[in-house]
């Protein structure tokens, strides 16, 4: 199948309208030479006396000066289109260079969210063939066991691309996998929708790997940081990668990723169930509703002493652990309850309930601690451990 490119169909457009304009050229001088023939053929019938010379030469006058003019403006036109046309190449170049040769990640997807093309930088970081992107949907690059597991993930995906079709840009980042490998990159997206007349005809995505620098993968000792953010759950996947970026040189990439995981399925609990008071109840029937589920979220949690609600987050790291602490400001739960269960114990009706299967996943992750009250989360990972199981 061949490539999709942007910039051949500009410069094609660009070549097109300037050979018009050649053309228009071409057929207006024709006229102008032409000249005598139509004169003759006009005036072969008129009797030669004074009045019909000078109306051959009044109409013959003007013909010439319109034609003239016409002639000059098109000349002028086309040295304007010209040398337009000539910049619009140079620059196409150029961006076709700097594309080709960049480190980020470049593609276009259509409405649907399908790759139309895409820079070499794409094959060139995760091993991918052309054959294996064309027309497929953009999740065909992503860590396929994250991306397939994770509720809170597809959600994510779907509540970006959903900003991007009414015309807002926006950010994330995803695990990608490297074909055939066990290994994987995490790149951070921006999508920007390309509007005609206000309506959306393709999506441009620009990728950027995230990883540690070599300062901080190779000297970094300690490290500590705190945040404190609203109910806004498009913050929570930068926020995770954030927290996490500098845990490459001490800890294995599928680790990272489960931690990311961990630590997002943790901060969006905060928000549904401990600042928001969404319970399973609750939760179980927006799930059920059409429409975006965090919008509802927010229409039922209209109680302004809620929605201002704030989420603190800290985390430390050290040579040895990272910790990272949640505090929302909700009522608590009874933690010690759900923490003595096991997961194969936990009654299916709590499935997508952080207090269910939710804390079991982030248990198999960290060593897990609340506050008495049940507000505050404490997650615990030492590095010499590798995944805590084995």
């Amino acid at each position: 199948m061949k490539k999709f490119d942007p910039s051949q169909i500009v410069e094609s457009q660009l070549l097109k309208t300037f050979t018009l304009l050649r053309i228009a050229e071409w057929l207006l001088g024709a006229l102008i030479l032409l000249l005598p023939a139509v004169a003759v053929i006009i005036f072969r019938d008129v009797p030669w006396d004074k009045e019909s010379l000078v109306l051959m030469v009044t109409v013959s006058g003007i013909y010439i000066a319109v034609s003239a003019a016409c002639f000059i403006i098109f000349h002028r036109s086309i040295r304007v289109a010209s040398h337009h046309y000539s910049l619009m190449k140079k620059e196409i170049s150029w961006k076709n260079l700097i594309i080709g040769h960049t480190n980020e990640i470049v593609m276009l997807l259509d409405t649907l969210g399908r790759i139309i093309t895409f820079n070499p930088a794409l094959l060139k970081l995760l091993k991918f063939e052309k054959e294996d992107l064309i027309q497929k949907p953009f999740r065909t690059i992503l860590y396929d066991k994250s991306f397939e597991d994770n509720i809170q993930l597809k959600d994510l995906l779907l509540c970006r691309f959903r900003d991007v079709f009414i015309g807002n840009e926006a950010e994330v980042v995803l695990p990608c996998r490297v074909k055939n490998t066990s290994q994987v990159h995490t790149i951070g997206f921006r999508m920007i929708p390309i509007l005609t007349n206000d309506e959306l005809q393709h999506i441009l995505v620009v990728g950027r790997l995230t990883q540690s620098d070599v300062l901080t993968g190779k000297f970094l000792k300690h490290e500590s940081s705190r945040y404190v953010i609203g109910n806004n759950v498009s913050l929570v996947n930068l926020l995770t990668y954030r927290l996490t970026r500098n845990l490459e040189n001490r800890i294995e990439q599928d680790v990272i990723i489960s931690m990311q995981l961990g630590i997002q399925e943790v901060l969006i609990n905060a928000i549904e169930h401990g600042n928001l008071g969404i319970d399973f109840k609750t939760k179980s029937e927006l799930r059920k509703k059409e429409g975006n589920y965090w919008e509802l979220v927010m229409s039922v949690s209209d109680n302004k002493n809620l929605t201002e609600r704030t989420i603190d987050i800290s985390h430390q790291m050290d040579e040895e652990k990272v910790i990272f602490k949640v505090k929302d400001e909700g009522d608590g739960f009874d933690w010690q309850y759900y923490m003595s269960l096991q997961s194969e114990n936990i009654n299916s009706g709590l499935l997508e309930s952080f207090h269910g299967i939710g804390l079991q996943m982030v248990k198999s992750i960290f060593e897990v601690s609340f506050n008495e009250k049940g507000n505050e989360v404490t997650l615990v990972k030492y590095f010499d451990n590798g995944d805590k199981d084995g």
